[in-house]
C-alpha cells in the first residue's frame, strides 16, 4: 500500500509518499510514529495531534473498490507503563515533553482484507498539530498518557 502524508513546507504543503508493502496475509501494517522532536512547552501547555481522513483505501484502478481501515495510536500509559491502544479517530496524541512518542498502526478488519480486490490502494491522511491548553474533554483523554 502506498501512503501519502503532507508536511508543511514554507507557503506550500509538500507531499511525502510512504511506500508500505503490506504482507498479503496480514491486516495490520506499521504506519510510523508521532514524536515531539524538539521544543519548549510552557507550563500547562501541550502539543496535540489529531488525524483527518475518510479511513477508506481506494483501489487506484477502480475507485468503487475500497477497504475500510482504522489508524491505531499505541502509547505508553503514564501511570502504569502499559501499552494503550486506541483509534486515533477517537482520541488525540498528546505530548508534554520532548521525546514523547506514540506508534501508529493501520488495522483492517480481517473480513474486509479477505474480500478485497487485488491492486494498489491509496488514501490521504492529514495530521493536524496544535499547541495550547486542553479543554475539559481533551484533559480527560490525556490523563492516562501524561507522565508523572
Amino acid at each position: 500500500m502506498t501512503l501519502t502524508a503532507f508536511a508543511a513546507g514554507g507557503e506550500e504543503t509538500q507531499p511525502t509518499t510512504i511506500n508500505e508493502k503490506s504482507d498479503p496475509e496480514s491486516a495490520q501494517t506499521d504506519f510510523g510514529q508521532l514524536v515531539l522532536v524538539s521544543g519548549r512547552l510552557e507550563p500547562g501547555k501541550v502539543v496535540m495531534v489529531n488525524v483527518e481522513s475518510d479511513y477508506t483505501l481506494k483501489n487506484e484502478a477502480d475507485k468503487e473498490k475500497t477497504i475500510p481501515y482504522d489508524i491505531i495510536l499505541i502509547n505508553e500509559d503514564g501511570d502504569t507503563g502499559e501499552l494503550d491502544e486506541s483509534t486515533i479517530q477517537e482520541s488525540y496524541f498528546y505530548a508534554y515533553v520532548v521525546g514523547e512518542s506514540g506508534d501508529l498502526r493501520i488495522d483492517i478488519a480481517q473480513e474486509d482484507w479477505d474480500k478485497a480486490y487485488a491492486g494498489s490502494y491509496s488514501d490521504t491522511v492529514t495530521f493536524n498539530v496544535s499547541y495550547g491548553e486542553l479543554t475539559d474533554d481533551e484533559e480527560e483523554q490525556a490523563e492516562d498518557q501524561q507522565p508523572d
